[in-house]
């Protein structure tokens, strides 16, 4: 395919052998300078039909050279002879003409022998038929040749003019051998037909016949050519390629079947036939490559199809991965915040607890005194008893006795004065009773005295009894209704503490639970959570990363310190990769993050966690060293000049410049000046890594130097004055010693911003001068950046 792409866009320029470059034509007889006169006009007129040019005769036409500029601008695809005189007038215009033509017959490699452009202007036949020969058997003869050769290597069939010939022999021929064995190869499958050289062999028309066949079967009837007489075949095989195949007639039938045809002409016009059949291969090429193109697009389509099936499969199956990832880091977040939840319950439900245990503590402290309460009033209640159980039976005895005395002494007064019971005496009778037992009577009202004591005793007694029964059965109940209350209470609380118990423990499986999921999820990608930097956003104050890790530790996982200082684009800090950073100068109003990736068992790397920072400030001593700084429009800082001596260098800064002098020996005596700048779009301040002391100056791209602060604060305040003053980056807010942010430049562009940036900036620089102005800082001086 590739060769009929370079066959179809490119001229051809076949290579000429060294034998065939010299053609000399020896015409002995007129009727072939006839016959070719004819033939070869043919052939140009053919070639001129593009431009609408024709030859009459060749003898004239082509003198002033217009003619033949132009076939040999047609013969090379349109390319250029050079510039020619289209009117020529003067003998000396029309050779200049023709010499054009003859340069390029000499760039393509055709030597004209015993032939010049005077020759062409004079109007010599012969050498003007030798000329046009010349350009037929290169353009026509030889390229058809090449042509073949080409179109066969494209379609895998050098070897199709002949099973004999290898490609090596073919390529070898000669042009007139090359086309003789092409119309040898286009008869061969009629018998009787054969073609052994370009005269005698095209005599009856048999062999013009089957060129026209083989390229229009239809229009030819070989049943008649074969039966046919020569003038019949030659004057049909002409008609037909002329009306059917476009080919010129360039021959008569009588200059063919003249006693000795010209065989130059004869080569001339079959030559016309082999190029008819490359066109007709090309096109059946074209059709093929258009064939496999369509089949190719086809494929690239169909693969296309495919590879977007795919791509929106892989992107389904990233979806779902990226979602199933996203499910996994909510449910990590929702464990965590479970976790949170669960730790809260269990914080309230031990603190319900100590609740609980105090109330029983006091509950058993309150029942013991009850106890105590109890046990005494039941220690007196015996006593009383016991008391009482005397007195009961001193009572019972003395009741006893009295009841013995009574009818004792009543029947002693009765047996006494003879009365009988509820017997009446006479007054006389009486007071004799009376006054013979008159003490008696005195006894017994004594006696019944004491029964009604002993009486009131028995009613006292009943009393204490009756007090007794009430002591006994109601106190105690009293008291074993609080001791029941007591239990009851206790009961319910054994109750809530045994559900309490029972809820805790199931809150403690699920804890468990849940902590045997996070910890085989934390050992396999690792889990930090509540990551945080700790520390004063300041530089010189040191950073750490803190964090709570799980499936890692702080120890054994990888941290990486970035550094975002425009449109939050971080990007890393190089060596800051230890969990304790310090800010430096660079990073000062800018954002730190802190990521940090744990090693998991096997050194697999697990997914890293991030956690940023606020802006960083500067120290607020050195913001106000800055500002009075900014306020006297220079500085001076002692350093150290990297590979001098222990002199003490005074880098002294201003608006416009930088000096780097070295103190006098002698106090009187004034300090020399070793480096002395003015600072250009070059200069740039540079901190240095493996050194907290050092910075280098880059003065210009020649000349730099490394010089060393007295410390690591130092060093800032002189990098950031240098950026400031020289740089012209404004790092500060006059009214609140704060970072301006709307000034922040890339710690990559050291230089000095551009006008764009500046024409950005100028509000936000109004707005600080005004700020200045307002602090006592005066106007701005005429070298100040616009």
């Amino acid at each position: 395919l590739s060769l009929v792409c370079v066959l179809l866009s490119h001229p051809l320029h076949p290579p000429i052998n060294m034998a065939e470059k010299e053609i000399v034509i020896d015409m002995n007889e007129q009727g072939w300078v006839l016959t070719q006169k004819k033939a070869f006009t043919g052939w140009a007129n053919h070639h001129l039909m593009e431009r609408e040019l024709c030859i009459r005769d060749v003898t004239t036409d082509l003198a002033d050279g217009v003619l033949l500029v132009n076939l040999m601008e047609i013969l090379n695809n349109g390319q250029s002879v050079g510039k020619y005189n289209a009117k020529p007038k003067l003998r000396v215009q029309k050779v200049e003409n023709i010499s054009l033509v003859f340069r390029r017959l000499k760039e393509v490699g055709i030597k004209m022998v015993n032939i010049g452009p005077g020759d062409i202007v004079d109007g010599n036949l012969r050498l003007i038929l030798g000329l046009l020969w010349t350009c037929i058997h290169f353009y026509q003869i030889q390229a058809g040749q090449v042509e073949s050769q080409q179109i066969d290597s494209a379609q895998g069939a050098t070897a199709a003019v002949g099973n004999l010939l290898t490609d090596k022999a073919f390529a070898a021929m000669t042009a007139r051998e090359s086309l003789l064995q092409w119309c040898r190869h286009q008869v061969e499958e009629f018998e009787g037909i054969s073609v052994d050289n370009f005269s005698a062999s095209f005599k009856d028309g048999k062999a013009f016949s089957v060129l026209v066949y083989k390229e229009k079967p239809e229009a030819i009837d070989m049943a008649l050519v074969l039966e046919g007489t020569p003038e019949e075949n030659l004057t049909r095989a002409f008609r037909v390629a002329e009306k059917e195949l476009n080919i010129p007639k360039l021959l008569d039938v009588e200059d063919i079947l003249c006693k000795a045809p010209d065989e130059q002409s004869i080569m001339t016009y079959v030559s016309y036939f082999r190029s008819a059949e490359n066109d007709k291969r090309i096109r059946e090429l074209q059709l093929t490559l258009e064939r496999s193109d369509t089949d190719a697009r086809k494929r690239i389509a169909q693969v296309e199809q495919e590879k977007q099936e795919w791509e929106k499969t892989l992107m389904d199956r990233l979806g779902s991965a990226f979602a199933e990832a996203k499910t996994k880091e909510e449910q990590i977040d929702l464990l965590k915040k479970r976790i949170f939840e669960l730790e809260d319950e269990v914080r309230q439900q031990n603190e319900t607890i100590e609740g609980l245990h105090n109330d029983v503590t006091h509950a058993r402290s309150d029942f013991g005194d009850a106890q105590e309460r109890y046990t005494s009033l039941l220690e007196r209640l015996r006593v009383f008893g016991d008391a009482l159980e005397s007195a009961e039976e001193e009572a019972g005895y003395q009741t006893d006795k009295v009841s013995y005395l009574r009818r004792f002494l009543l029947d002693a007064v009765r047996d006494l004065s003879g009365k009988k019971p509820g017997e009446e005496l006479s007054e006389e009778a009486e007071a004799e009773r009376r006054l013979k037992f008159g003490n008696l009577d005195a006894l017994a009202h004594l006696l019944e005295e004491f029964e009604k004591k002993l009486g009131d005793r028995e009613e006292k007694l009943a009393e204490l009894q009756a007090d007794k029964e009430v002591n006994i059965t109601n106190l105690p109940e009293h008291i074993q209704e609080q001791v029941k209350e007591s239990d009851a209470q206790l009961a319910q609380k054994r109750t809530q503490l045994q559900r309490l118990a029972m809820k805790s423990q199931a809150l403690e499986d699920d804890i468990l639970g849940k902590i045997r999921e996070l910890d085989a999820l934390s050992k396999k990608q690792g889990i930090i959570y509540d990551l945080r930097i700790r520390g004063d956003l300041m530089n010189g104050s040191k950073l750490e990363a803190m964090g709570r890790f799980m499936g890692c530790t702080a120890e054994n996982s990888v941290y990486q310190w970035f550094r975002a200082t425009d449109s939050r684009r971080f990007y890393p800090i190089p060596g800051a990769t230890n969990r304790e950073y310090v800010p430096v100068a660079d990073d000062v109003g800018a954002i730190l993050r802190v990521e940090v990736t744990p090693i998991l068992p096997g050194n697999a790397m697990g997914k890293p966690h991030r956690a940023e920072t606020g802006l960083i400030e500067m120290d607020p001593d050195q913001s106000k060293k800055l500002m009075d700084l900014c306020r006297a429009g220079k500085a001076n800082f002692t350093v150290e000049m990297e590979g001098q001596t222990k002199t003490n260098y005074v880098l002294q800064v201003k608006r416009t410049r930088i000096k780097v002098r070295v103190p006098a020996p002698d106090s009187n005596k004034k300090p020399t000046t070793a480096i002395k700048t003015v600072p250009d779009k070059n200069f740039q301040v540079v901190l240095n890594n493996d050194n907290p002391r050092a910075f280098t100056v880059f003065f210009n791209p020649e000349e730099s130097r490394k010089f060393l602060a007295k410390d690591s604060l130092e060093r800032d305040l002189v990098v950031i004055t240098l950026r400031s003053k020289v740089c012209q980056q404004h790092f500060l807010s006059l009214p609140s010693l704060q970072l301006h942010q709307d000034l922040m430049v890339p710690v990559n562009r050291l230089r000095g911003p551009s006008k764009s940036d500046l024409h950005a900036l100028a509000p936000s620089i109004e707005a600080i001068r005004k700020a200045g102005r307002a602090h006592g800082g005066g106007a701005p001086s005429k070298t100040e950046a616009p």
